[in-house]
């Protein structure tokens, strides 16, 4: 809770009950200043940092590989066939669906309101895959950004 501290409701920058990346590490500081250096065990934050991954997370985070997906599926020329014989239709969505909150003169975007109404209106929403999939995949989909916080450009 105390990573949530401060955030406005409505932050779009800043989803509720997500974390965004920063707040993620701040955890992981946290949990290491609380194991290590309160304890005595280490005596500097980057110290026990260290040793929380070395320890703990480091076995763990090793049983994933982040590009299998892109690897072994996105960046394969079936996709990519599927993608640009789609193109059109894609790009008509895309239209359809963003710009509602941009201001005038801004670059259409496409938002998270806009996304879920996307998602929504094609029908993929079942049993199976709920409405609250919805801004999970949203936000892994974003460009990773400098300062996530106070800026949508890199």
């Amino acid at each position: 809770m105390a990573t949530k501290a401060g955030s406005k409701k409505g932050d779009s920058r800043n989803p509720e009950r997500q974390l965004i990346r920063h707040q993620f590490l701040e955890i992981l500081v946290r949990l290491s200043v609380t194991k290590y250096v309160k304890t005595g065990t280490c005596k500097s934050i980057s110290e026990a940092v260290d040793k929380l991954f070395r320890e703990h997370l480091d076995k763990f985070f090793a049983e994933f590989d982040s590009n299998l997906f892109r690897e072994t599926k996105l960046w394969q020329e079936d996709s990519d066939k599927v993608v640009k014989r789609n193109l059109p239709v894609i790009k008509l969505a895309y239209t359809r669906y963003s710009g509602d909150l941009a201001m005038p003169g801004q670059t259409k975007y496409m938002s998270l309101q806009e996304f879920t109404e996307l998602v929504l209106d094609s029908g993929v929403v079942n049993e199976k895959f709920g409405e609250r999939e919805i801004k999970p995949i949203y936000s892994v989909s974003m460009m990773t950004q400098r300062n996530e916080i106070t800026s949508d450009k890199l």
